[in-house]
């Protein structure tokens, strides 16, 4: 409200000149026209003390407009200037002794309602609005800086690294999240409280038509679940969750969205490489909730939405152990550590920083209607990746082929009785050629994949440790891929 003062000086200046030129019209007399004293009158007319002055001041008028519309929405500013109308009545009552009957009085009392509306509209969300002079950009970097990314589930694994990422390049960011970490990204990105979960909630969230809206709020296999349990975990958060966001965005007039989702939807390997057209039989609870998600995304985009969808191979980075914390626990206390199988096919990571990166990339790419696959380049087999680790920790374990179908009876049996050891997700393709294909992504999207796979799991042993010994892990990020 901080331009109120020119605004109301626009509207004074305005009414000011309508009275000088009734004034300077009073002093003429009624106009008549002819051919020969046209231009004569014209002249007459123009440099009628009055109707000069009040020429002058209208110009003055409009200076004063356009300053303000170069500071506030038009939208805002110009219902302003029906005060005038309110000035001129007043002043033409007392000068010119006009009329000012009562449906003239409630017209101005109409007006000054409305006008107090807008006024009320505007007491945060156009003072702040950023000039030309002041930010010295151009009319379209004003446009890139309103627009701005909210991250649901932003506060997460994968959401945290992309906040910082688009923080990074300058880009407005909104983390909507339940919880919120000690990050130093929040000095220059805001947070608000959202569970996705509840409808009203995800509604709230401030959402504007031309945002960037990513989906990166999950449950995921660990903790390890009874499987009693399995739906109440997976599907309010990872299905309903999800359709919530997408209601809200479109009711928002948002329209696009990034939707990660699991490589568990593919189930059983029929094909290997996997690409994005391998048959989709989830094995559990975890990859039907995210398959139904794929599907749910499929009718928004019917309505026309636009929703990349990426489906990742276990996430590996900063501040997450899952699984790989049982792993660790083995090598350190120098016990064998079986393998589901002869241990020779390969296993496939993919890097937290390379999914925050295709998230990154699908909005600049305009996000396509299609689902990506994440994964590492070229994996190596699970007896070299455990086999390097075993070296690296300097421990006496060994590795120790099993019969897979034996393996997986057993932990099957664990599982019936409500004693899971591992979800059934994932013992049940241990020892398959689980590999993603990503050429789909690197061509359409320009991605690549950044880091390898021995090399992140090594990074997240040694911050494993780091943390056992109670000292800070300083993490760069992992290391790249050769």
């Amino acid at each position: 409200m901080k331009y109120i003062v020119f605004i109301l000086f626009t509207v004074l200046t305005n009414a000011a000149a309508q009275v000088m030129l009734k004034q300077g019209m009073l002093s003429l007399g009624p106009l008549s026209f002819t051919a020969d004293t046209f231009i004569a009158r014209i002249f007459q007319v123009i440099f009628n003390p009055w109707v000069f002055a009040g020429l002058a001041t209208f110009v003055i008028s409009m200076v004063s407009h356009l300053y303000v519309l170069s500071k506030v929405e038009l939208s805002f500013a110009y219902p302003f200037l029906s005060l005038a109308y309110v000035a001129v009545a007043v002043f033409a009552y007392f000068v010119f002794r006009e009329d000012l009957n009562a449906w003239r009085l409630a017209g101005i009392g109409f007006i000054c309602v409305g006008t107090i509306l807008i006024a009320q509209s505007g007491m945060s969300s156009h003072e702040d609005q950023p000039s030309l002079e002041a930010t010295g950009a151009k009319p379209a970097k004003i446009r890139e800086r309103i627009m701005k990314h909210i991250i649901f589930g932003g506060d997460g694994f994968v959401g945290r690294h992309l906040a910082e990422r688009l923080v990074q390049d300058g880009e407005e960011v909104l983390v909507a999240d339940i919880a919120k970490s000690d990050l130093s990204h929040y000095a220059r990105a805001r947070f608000v409280h959202c569970d996705v979960t509840n409808a009203d909630d995800v509604m709230k969230v401030e959402i504007g038509p031309d945002d960037m809206v990513y989906n990166m709020a999950a449950k995921m296999l660990s903790p390890l679940q009874v499987r009693a349990k399995r739906w109440e975990f997976f599907w309010p958060v990872n299905y309903y969750g999800a359709e919530n966001i997408m209601k809200a965005t479109t009711k928002s007039g948002a329209n696009r969205l990034v939707q990660f989702t699991t490589d568990m939807i593919y189930g059983h390997t029929i094909m290997s490489p996997q690409t994005e057209a391998h048959p989709a039989k989830p094995l559990g609870e975890y990859g039907k909730s995210k398959w139904a998600t794929e599907q749910l995304a499929a009718e928004w985009r019917k309505q026309g939405m636009n929703i990349s969808i990426f489906r990742p191979r276990l996430i590996i980075g900063p501040g997450r152990l899952g699984i790989l914390e049982k792993l660790f626990k083995l090598i350190d206390a120098n016990l064998p550590v079986p393998m589901i199988g002869s241990g020779k096919n390969p296993y496939q990571f993919i890097s937290v920083f390379d999914c925050a990166e295709a998230a990154r990339l699908a909005w600049k790419g305009g996000v396509p209607n299609e689902a990506y696959n994440l994964g590492s380049d070229n994996p190596p087999s699970v007896k070299k990746l455990l086999g390097d680790l075993i070296v690296h920790a300097g421990s006496k374990s060994f590795l120790l082929p099993t019969p897979a179908f034996a393996v997986k009876a057993t932990l099957a049996a664990f599982d019936f009785v409500n004693m899971p050891i591992m979800d059934p997700e994932q013992y049940l393709i241990a020892d398959e050629m689980c590999i993603h294909e990503t050429g789909k992504l690197k061509s359409e999207l320009g991605w690549k994949a950044q880091y390898n796979d021995g090399a992140m799991l090594i990074a997240a042993y040694d911050e494993y440790r780091a943390k056992k010994a109670g000292k800070a892990y300083a993490h760069t990020s992992a290391v790249p891929a050769e």
